[in-house]
């Protein structure tokens, strides 16, 4: 097997409909993309990021879907990924937060299929696309929900505030960051913020999340 990063293999991101193996020049884009997976692996732990579609020749890609002839799997700068445990909105939400904060720079293509494409195909696309700004798409309209408000914690006497996406209570220190995140309205309004009395107080709320 030929590792990627830490929790990732070429293997992986490789079609079992395709009897060739991955190009060379698809290995380094590959290898940047497993990069940004591990970064959003860590939001889950104990839990295993599957990688459900990686690099699609192009030949493949016409058979999978015609309509798209520029796709990032052809590209090697894409994937589409589960994590077990973790519903598809759950799991958009989270890269998108990841995203406003600043820890995913380079991906710049977000999708979110959801449960009426069935189960096989219950799956968020990322991609390293060359774009400025980030693309977002589902395969619902409206879905899934855009930026919302989300219940949000502090512990007495310490700056960092704590956003609850799903069942993760993400950290943000940075007031800049936090200024992103009110003008989205990913903080919630005035008087949305529980503040708890001490980070024994917070363990509670993480392992009652967690439950």
């Amino acid at each position: 097997m030929t590792k990627l990063t830490q929790h990732f293999t070429l293997e992986e991101f490789h079609s079992p409909r395709d009897p060739n193996p991955i190009p060379g020049w698809a290995i380094a884009r590959l290898r940047s993309v497993a990069r940004a997976l591990e970064v959003i692996r860590l939001r889950f732990p104990g839990r295993a990021l599957r990688i459900t579609s990686g690099f699609r020749p192009e030949w493949l890609q016409r058979q999978v879907n015609p309509k798209v002839t520029n796709s990032q799997h052809s590209a090697a700068t894409a994937a589409d990924f589960v994590v077990d445990g973790i519903s598809p909105t759950e799991l958009w939400r989270t890269i998108r937060l990841l995203i406003v904060l600043g820890k995913l720079p380079r991906i710049k293509g977000l999708g979110w299929y959801g449960p009426q494409v069935g189960p096989p195909k219950r799956h968020v696309h990322g991609d390293e696309r060359g774009t400025k700004g980030l693309v977002t798409w589902s395969n619902v309209a409206g879905a899934p929900p855009g930026p919302k408000v989300m219940p949000t914690f502090q512990v007495r006497g310490e700056a960092a505030i704590y956003i609850q996406v799903g069942r993760t209570l993400h950290k943000v220190e940075d007031a800049r960051q936090l200024g992103t995140l009110r003008r989205l309205r990913w903080a919630g309004p005035k008087g949305s913020q529980r503040v708890l009395a001490n980070r024994r107080a917070l363990a509670a709320e993480r392992a009652k999340l967690a439950a």
